[in-house]
């Protein structure tokens, strides 16, 4: 990858990224290696999107029971709705070791396949999702069950580090926007 770049009148020449990242703080080359994955998988993800469906109509809530997590869903595999996230973080915070922690990601955890196979459409599927948890002493990924509204799992990974957070997105703006940077 070149960027082109200006070296006097009527001459142009190219100068390789690598160079100009070469002077840059570790830091920031990791944080914008980052946001550089992010906006790929982004894109990527938004290529394989279902087209939405339509909305239902009646009483307005998710369920006969107003549980959201044990809603039919269109597939086994359709990602986690906002209700589905609100209650695996509820369920997490509930839990005192991650009362005050971050959470960088909440997904869905795909059933087995055999369930996936056996699906019909308009059949319930337990619902779970996989939940990373950030505190100021550790990281963990936990399994949530939303239908049974507890943790199955809360695993420490040591050495390891979540996804990107919505703060250290705001935070490389902020690095971005700086003049001494852009020099």
């Amino acid at each position: 990858m070149y960027r082109r770049s200006n070296h006097g009148v009527g001459t142009v020449g190219c100068q390789p990224v690598s160079s100009v990242v070469q002077g840059l703080p570790k830091r920031i080359v990791a944080v914008l290696r980052t946001i550089s994955v992010a906006v790929v998988i982004i894109a990527m993800s938004a290529g394989c999107q279902r087209s939405p469906e339509p909305a239902p109509t009646g009483s307005g809530s998710a369920s006969p029971s107003g549980d959201p997590s044990s809603a039919p869903v269109v597939h086994p595999l359709d990602p986690l709705t906002a209700d589905e996230i609100g209650v695996a973080v509820q369920v997490a915070r509930s839990d005192a070791r991650f009362a005050g922690a971050a959470f960088p990601s909440v997904a869905v955890q795909d059933p087995p396949k055999t369930a996936v196979l056996a699906w019909q459409p308009g059949q319930r599927v337990v619902r779970r999702a996989r939940v990373e948890a950030l505190t100021t002493e550790s990281f963990y990924e936990l399994l949530v069950d939303l239908t049974g509204r507890q943790i199955i799992s809360a695993i420490e990974r040591r050495g390891v580090e979540p996804s990107i957070t919505l703060s250290e997105v705001e935070a490389t703006k902020v690095v971005l926007s700086n003049p001494e940077f852009k020099a």
